[in-house]
């Protein structure tokens, strides 16, 4: 009788360590949530942390200027000085051919800069650009040939003289600087493979908030705000207005706004994001550094480095690159021998990462 009775408590501790083995290893691997503060409510009444998104800066009066290394251009004279009351009505409306954006740009009187053109100016002369490359391709022969038709026109309803660059001249320039673009173009990109448990998207929110990161255009995407639209070196001569400028004056040619440029950006699954923060599964994320875009001495290769490692220890994960090896330091420094390199030939260009004229080559 001992003996069974003694059988049944070995038997009974059995169960129960089994029990607790597999709840053990059901919240192990359950689905990493965001972590909730005390206090803190959500507009249903349920708790939640509740995170501050920072918000890009903007500087409505860093805009870009027209450059011959990059854009073809165009002038427009006037035999008298002209009002830009009278010029910008008959600015286009879109300013874009094909998928190649357009500027214009004035010389008042008693100035020897360019500068966007503005009520309360008179302007000597006007030149107008289209953009010779970007990623969407290098200007083709349709796109100049639309640009120079825009042109005519403007020049007509204001009564300046025309003159335009040779279309050959133009459209091959830009078949050099999209070649160019496409040998110095990267984006480097890793993924975080989960070990073990996976994660929601509120608890992948939550771990790179702590890292920087903000909420970007969509749920599933969240990006590594820079300290500014131009790193600071790049400012000065690319400011196109004055310390006249007013918000109105600012406004007068929106399309020709920087725009906001992350210094790193992290995605994940969109379906999991939009169907529950705290319910979806996600066990890859990637995160992406677009490397022309970044000035270097912001480091941001460093930085892409870091901020991979820090995740990888805080959810668990493991660094693969697309082919799925792991990433260790030989990989990373490998790469960045590589980009010292890149860097250094869009330097020679003139198209240093990070500057203006890459910035919109690269968009």
């Amino acid at each position: 009788m001992k003996l069974v009775f003694g059988l049944s408590l070995v038997a009974l501790g059995v169960l129960v360590a089994l029990y607790a083995h597999g709840w053990w290893q059901a919240r192990a691997l359950a689905p990493r949530k965001a972590q909730r503060a005390a206090g803190a409510t959500s507009g249903d009444g349920s708790d939640e942390e509740a995170i501050t998104l920072a918000r890009l800066p903007n500087k409505l009066r860093l805009r870009p200027r027209i450059d011959v290394l990059i854009d073809s251009v165009a002038t427009l004279g006037f035999d008298q000085p002209t009002p830009g009351e009278r010029i910008r009505p008959f600015l286009p409306k879109t300013w874009r051919v094909g998928t190649k954006p357009v500027l214009f740009e004035g010389l008042a009187e008693g100035s020897v800069r360019w500068e966007l053109i503005r009520p309360g100016r008179r302007y000597r002369q006007l030149q107008a650009a289209v953009q010779l490359a970007n990623r969407y391709g290098p200007l083709n022969e349709l796109e100049f040939s639309e640009w120079v038709q825009m042109l005519t026109a403007l020049s007509d309803k204001i009564e300046a003289r025309l003159d335009v660059p040779d279309m050959i001249d133009e459209v091959g320039r830009g078949r050099e600087l999209d070649a160019f673009a496409q040998e110095v173009d990267a984006t480097l990109t890793l993924y975080l493979h989960a070990r073990r448990a996976v994660w929601t998207p509120g608890y992948v929110q939550q771990r790179a908030a702590r890292c920087g990161f903000v909420v970007g255009a969509t749920a599933a995407r969240m990006v590594l705000p820079g300290p500014g639209l131009l790193d600071a070196s790049f400012a000065e001569s690319y400011f196109t207005g004055d310390e006249n400028d007013t918000p109105a004056t600012q406004e007068l040619a929106p399309i020709q706004r920087w725009p906001e440029v992350p210094t790193l950006v992290l995605k994940f699954d969109t379906q999991s994001a939009l169907a529950d923060p705290e319910g979806a599964s996600i066990d890859v994320l990637e995160l992406a550094l677009d490397v022309p875009l970044v000035a270097q001495s912001l480091e941001p290769f460093a930085t892409w480095k870091h901020i991979a490692q820090q995740m990888a220890a805080d959810l668990d994960a493991e660094i693969l690159d697309a082919q799925g090896q792991p990433l260790g330091d030989a990989s990373f420094d490998e790469i960045g021998q590589w980009l010292q390199q890149v860097y250094a030939l869009m330097a020679q260009h003139d198209l240093a990462a990070g500057s203006p004229l890459a910035r919109r080559v690269f968009s």
